[in-house]
């Protein structure tokens, strides 16, 4: 293995065993790290040299091309033209592309998506071999759902606000303040919504109490989603919690959240293609509807300043977590209750694969190699790219039909054990390599046997 630049993938190799070696380059012009790209060739003296991404391209080919007499293979991961925001750098990067891969012998794509996308960039569709990503199961764990019959006590209960009457004893502000941790301001919220069934639209507290018709039966209840955890006390045992190992609640306590509070997460680089904007604007919907849930926003790149700007200039600053880069991405499906995908263009995201075997249900963009993975309503949610809306609505369904996130998870674990595995990718890749290497081996057989043919025919005549 060599890479253009010292990476964590680098020191994974070694610690495999998989001979690794550096050599960082200075520019995208660096001529001397493609001459010792290509020593390393000639040493190493591989029968095919597989490259990925622009600058390995480039270097890769050239490099096996000056060596000569090596199957040059190259893997696309994604849609060029998304991956450079700035306009100078995306010409670039497709001008060194297009003048190295004349010496590509043969592509893989990771979705049928991105086979597309290179026929119509001129390469020929009989070099193109589709082999989609696959994940590592024992990484993930099993789905963390509602158990379906609660059974006892659990140290954390949850108690929506809406389905309990204000004025009664079953639930008063006093009951929440002494069996749970509720912030003033949360105390606040229950203070205002006891006040608004007492007087609502500026009607007396006799009507409000009684409701507009005089029927107390149809008592005006909080229209937000309150939902406050317990120690030791529930009102429902049909609304227990979602169960959570320890490391997930170790990592929701880190950002003050419990065990009931609703948490969307998004994983992934900060940058314009990724839809982060599109989260942002589709938050300030679903928390008209669920003031309690909040979002957790796991990665970094440079985009994530502006992003971090349009969430406090859209007032949602108490409703979103910038948790950073993380390496434990593992307990952070299994925290997390959705996982929001708003991509605007995907290769085939492994975000959504690792999401979707750890249980964790996915609300996706309808772009890419995404509807490779997920089939809407069997297995995740798909939307419009692009449209705040839909992905609002998409994640409030979710939020509110349990049933429904359960029935999904299970289904999505299915479809990855069963297509979408790094054993899979790999039986693949090691196909696809035997197959080019016999073909070398075929060609030059044939090559060989055509003048003796011919010099025997010549004998007869």
């Amino acid at each position: 293995m060599c890479c253009l630049f010292p990476a964590p993938l680098l020191q994974w190799a070694e610690q495999q065993g998989i001979p690794a070696v550096a050599v960082p380059m200075r520019s995208k012009f660096d001529l001397f790290s493609l001459w010792k790209v290509a020593q390393v060739i000639r040493k190493i003296d591989p029968q095919i040299v597989h490259t990925h991404g622009v600058r390995a391209n480039m270097i890769g080919r050239l490099a096996a091309a000056l060596v000569g007499s090596r199957k040059i293979v190259t893997t696309v991961h994604s849609v060029l033209e998304h991956d450079y925001p700035d306009a100078v750098a995306r010409r670039l990067n497709f001008w060194l592309e297009r003048a190295t891969a004349g010496l590509t012998d043969r592509y893989i794509a990771i979705s049928d998506f991105i086979k597309q996308n290179i026929v119509d960039q001129g390469i020929p569709r009989e070099k193109i071999t589709v082999i989609h990503n696959g994940i590592e199961l024992e990484k993930f764990t099993g789905p963390l759902l509602l158990p379906e019959e609660p059974k006892g006590l659990c140290p954390r209960e949850c108690i929506d606000i809406r389905e309990y009457d204000f004025d009664s004893e079953e639930l008063s502000l006093d009951l929440v303040k002494e069996h749970s941790k509720v912030s003033l301001k949360e105390q606040e919220d229950i203070a205002t919504h006891q006040d608004s069934l007492k007087s609502v639209d500026g009607k007396s507290s006799e009507q409000g109490s009684k409701g507009f018709d005089g029927n107390p039966e149809k008592r005006k209840k909080p229209q937000t989603a309150l939902s406050y955890c317990v120690n030791s006390f529930t009102l429902d045992q049909s609304a227990a919690p979602i169960c959570r190992d320890q490391e997930a609640q170790q990592l929701r306590a880190h950002y003050g959240l419990n065990a009931c509070t609703p948490l969307v997460g998004m994983v992934g680089r900060f940058h314009p293609v990724k839809g982060h904007e599109v989260l942002v604007k589709a938050a300030k919907e679903i928390v008209k509807l669920h003031r309690d849930v909040r979002f957790l926003l796991v990665g970094d790149g440079f985009h994530r300043p502006e992003i971090e700007k349009i969430v406090i200039e859209e007032g949602l600053s108490p409703y979103f977590i910038f948790a950073g880069f993380r390496d434990d991405v593992t307990v952070i499906y299994r925290a997390i209750d959705i996982l929001a995908l708003p991509s605007l263009s995907e290769g085939l995201c492994l975000t959504v694969m690792e999401s979707m075997i750890s249980g964790c249900p996915v609300v996706a963009s309808r772009v890419g190699g995404i509807p490779e993975v997920i089939s809407d309503g069997k297995d995740g949610v798909l939307v419009p790219a692009g449209d705040p809306l839909a992905l609002a609505a998409g994640i409030v369904n979710l939020l509110e039909n349990r049933d429904k996130m359960k029935r999904l998870s299970q289904a999505a674990m299915k479809t990855i054990e069963e297509r979408f595995t790094v054993q899979k990718m790999a039986e693949r890749t090691e196909a696809f390599y035997e197959h080019i290497v016999n073909e070398d081996k075929l060609k030059l057989t044939n090559n060989n046997k055509a003048p003796k043919e011919k010099a025997k025919k010549s004998k007869w005549i």
